[in-house]
């Protein structure tokens, strides 16, 4: 009886996790991702309790997949019913994985936690939760560091899963029962009468997880029968190391950085003269920063853009997740891989305003008032104008786009400005061209017009542009 009551304290574990990781805020909004399953039931109970004291707002989120037919429509009432009771609010969706699986080419699980997210991020933009709270607890995280560790992982996955991080789609993820054992959630909702939906795929051993879960680690305890204990030091003891590399490594990052209109580029010469712990970590941050915080880098790739490091100018690998690394003259870049084949367009802009791109990408003209120490770098997103009227064209290159670079005395063809820029080929199409009166004022990644530079008097009105490709959704912070 002590022991099932020992077990039960699911709540005041949960408390004193929190409040040691930091990880919830006082007024927080929190987006609780509940499948129906034990964890995530366990998960919102918890989080009631600490709802009050901490004044914090709950809205539960739960996906469809469209997987399971009836039993999935049923998950659904399940929670709509619970939040019900629990007086909480619910946001329920539903969509077709199977049919985004064969669009995309990923795996189920892949498409599976995309649309998840991707359902979470809408949820945030519309109503400003400011962190999703998930239900992954102390066997989860056994089972991520292992499967890590069997894939080649580098530190960073041994680490395993973090009580706050980045995520997909940039949203802030907590993790309140990483501390608890599912034995213990378990007889937590057994004594409190609460029952759950079970999910029988999960005994499914061709998924791997499943796989690690029924087979591997029942086998591993005939070697040691506290794995799951020494898998969990492993991982303490790598998050130690991973923090105190990651604090080292802020200062080498900051030199070698730079913001490309169409992805992450890092110095060449800084990575090559980094200690290697260190490299590899801005090359993990370079990569996580084009995937939007989903997935980090294997070792096997980590060596790959070593290697990129010392090829020839142009010379450019493929990395998980539709990524590409490409060495240029002074940089080693990442971008992300087109897909779909470019739409011609052509917009108006009106200053000041912004507008949105086909394939998501925005460009905003706002007026300033005082310049920067220093002009931009021309590989940046952002440029400095002057000489504009109150309307703007935004469209794709067209052949024969010419214009006179800043501080050049003759055209040149965009075409061969792009190419000596060394902008990947297949963004060179995609950037949106910036005209005034028919006449080409800017390029993200190009030098400005020389016609439209900001005079040393500064005399008329100064606009800044500013180009985010790809419309990155966030999770407000």
């Amino acid at each position: 009886m002590e022991r099932t009551k020992a077990r039960a304290d699911v709540a005041q574990a949960v408390r004193q996790f929190v409040a040691e990781q930091s990880i919830i805020s006082h007024g927080d909004h929190l987006l609780v991702g509940v499948s129906g399953g034990a964890d995530s039931v366990a998960l919102l109970l918890c989080l009631c309790e600490l709802a009050a004291p901490l004044a914090v707002k709950l809205t539960v989120a739960h996906l469809n997949h469209g997987l399971r037919g009836q039993a999935a429509d049923e998950d659904a009432h399940f929670v709509a019913d619970l939040c019900a009771r629990l007086a909480i609010p619910v946001m329920i969706g539903k969509v077709d994985v199977a049919a985004r699986r064969k669009e995309s080419h990923e795996s189920l699980q892949q498409a599976a936690r995309a649309e998840r997210f991707r359902f979470f991020a809408a949820i945030c933009r519309e109503q400003g939760q400011n962190k999703i709270a998930l239900a992954h607890h102390q066997g989860d995280q056994v089972e991520t560091i292992l499967l890590n560790l069997i894939r080649g992982t580098g530190l960073q996955g041994l680490a395993g899963m973090k009580p706050l991080e980045r995520g997909l789609f940039g949203l802030t993820l907590i993790r309140p029962l990483l501390s608890v054992d599912r034995v213990d959630i378990l007889a937590f909702l057994a004594e409190r009468g609460q029952g759950y939906r079970e999910d029988y795929t999960n005994l499914d051993t061709k998924y791997r997880r499943n796989l690690v879960r029924h087979e591997v680690l029942p086998l591993l305890s005939g070697i040691n029968s506290d794995v799951a204990g020494a898998l969990l030091r492993v991982g303490d003891h790598a998050r130690a190391a991973d923090d105190y590399i990651s604090l080292q490594a802020a200062s080498p990052w900051q030199e070698s950085y730079r913001s490309l209109p169409y992805g992450t580029g890092l110095r060449a010469d800084v990575l090559l003269a980094c200690h290697r712990a260190l490299g590899a970590r801005l090359l993990a941050w370079a990569y996580a920063k084009e995937r939007e915080g989903e997935g980090d880098l294997e070792t096997v790739h980590i060596e790959a853009c070593r290697r990129l490091l010392n090829s020839q100018t142009g010379r450019r690998i493929h990395l998980p997740g539709h990524i590409t690394a490409l060495r240029t003259r002074d940089c080693l870049v990442f971008y992300r891989e087109r897909r779909e084949p470019d739409t011609p367009f052509e917009l108006e802009l009106t200053l000041p305003g912004e507008v949105t791109l086909p394939d998501g990408s925005t460009l905003t003209a706002e007026p300033v008032e005082h310049l920067p120490a220093g002009y931009p770098p021309p590989s940046a997103p952002v440029a400095y104008v002057a000489g504009l009227n109150h309307l703007l064209k935004v469209r794709n290159r067209r052949p024969g786009d010419t214009y006179i670079p800043l501080g050049a005395s003759g055209h040149k063809k965009l075409k061969r400005s792009m190419s000596e820029a060394e902008i990947p080929l297949p963004w060179r199409d995609r950037l949106p061209v910036v005209v005034a009166d028919g006449r080409v004022v800017w390029v993200p990644g190009l030098r400005i017009a020389e016609e439209f530079r900001v005079p040393e008097t500064r005399l008329g009105y100064v606009f800044k542009l500013t180009y985010l490709h790809g419309g990155k959704n966030t999770c407000n912070n």
